[in-house]
């Protein structure tokens, strides 16, 4: 008789209900995974109501995501794994199955598995240029590989919109830091290497992740991760592999110090066209490589946004300049008009 499945608690953090986050729901629970909990934690419950008795919904208040991931986790003290997703994403209908059998194929100091976050097939023509310019390394650095089908590896942090954890290491650990506005998943990350874990990418683990729209949604998002997930990873964490964080900042100091030599001096003004000249032909290049013909002029765009606005936000928070950080947890961007449908029982 084949060993029944232990218990998995999914967590969803969320501020308010509406189509983007009932997509998720509704994936959530469709799963192939028999035995399994989902746990709502969100800002405003206000008319959320879902006739299924797995679904748990905690009203948190105003806190970072951190914490209302904690709360869930206090609400599921027996899970045997925690499997988190972000409310803009969706998973595919293996994706619980798919993780509980890495887990029990791979050795026991893996504590944390998780997958690709790739678009989803029927995003907006905005979003898709997005999607992939994440591809290349001037957005994800050498992680390109968590947004696209792949062999399976090991993994020096994932994201929390696809990542499961074991259930008893989680708490051993005390879930996550929830002084950290963003950047939680790397600390939580960071302290499982720490401790002598491992994290593994699995291929299969598939989550849907929507992106956001060019241009105003992705620059806020990219600058909203450089101004509060580089610094305080770095205070927490300042070891060598987390040195990689810093380099959208140098590239911005690089480019803006060019164009500031170049007027005061005049003579430096060709080689600071040099300069952006070749970021540009860097962007269009991998713009060639990773989008279709028609999209290479936007994706241009997209890579050079989302290469750029990490540095930019990362300096701002050097100079004590703050950013409205709530919008960064919007759900809404793809399309603002669209209402949540109540579940009532």
């Amino acid at each position: 008789m084949p060993d029944p499945l232990p218990p998995v608690a999914i967590i969803l953090p969320l501020r308010r209900a509406n189509a983007t986050s009932e997509r998720c729901v509704a994936a959530c629970l469709a799963l192939d995974y028999p035995n399994l909990r989902l746990i709502l934690a969100c800002e405003n419950p206000e008319g959320m109501s879902w006739d299924d008795p797995r679904v748990t919904t905690l009203a948190t208040g105003p806190m970072t995501i951190a914490g209302r991931r904690n709360r869930a986790l206090e609400a599921a003290p027996e899970a045997a794994w925690y499997a988190f997703l972000d409310s803009d994403a969706f998973p595919r209908q293996d994706w619980l199955t798919r993780g509980v059998q890495a887990f029990r194929r791979l050795p026991g100091h893996v504590w944390a598995v998780g997958g690709p976050n790739l678009p989803p097939p029927d995003q907006p023509w905005s979003a898709r240029v997005v999607g992939w310019a994440s591809q290349s390394f001037l957005v994800s650095g050498l992680r390109g590989y968590r947004k696209r089908h792949g062999p399976g590896r090991f993994s020096q942090d994932l994201p929390t919109c696809n990542l499961i954890v074991s259930g008893p290491v989680l708490r051993e650990l005390g879930g996550f830091c929830e002084e950290l506005v963003g950047g939680e998943d790397q600390d939580l990350c960071n302290r499982i290497l720490s401790r002598g874990g491992r994290i593994y990418f699995d291929g299969e683990v598939v989550v849907y992740h929507e992106d956001r729209p060019l241009l105003l949604p992705f620059l806020l998002q990219r600058l909203f991760m450089g101004h509060v997930g580089v610094l305080p990873i770095l205070r927490r964490h300042p070891r060598l592999r987390n040195l990689y964080m810093l380099a959208p900042l140098a590239l911005v100091l690089v480019l803006l110090g060019g164009v500031l030599g170049a007027l005061a001096e005049p003579d430096w003004i060709p080689a600071v066209a040099t300069l952006w000249g070749s970021f540009f032909a860097l962007c269009l290049l991998q713009a060639a490589r990773w989008a279709p013909p028609r999209a290479i002029p936007l994706t241009t765009v997209a890579l050079a946004v989302g290469c750029l606005a990490p540095g930019l936000g990362t300096l701002l928070a050097i100079l004590g300049l703050r950013l409205d950080l709530r919008s960064r947890n919007r759900n809404d961007w793809l399309d603002p008009t669209r209402e949540p449908r109540s579940k009532s029982g």
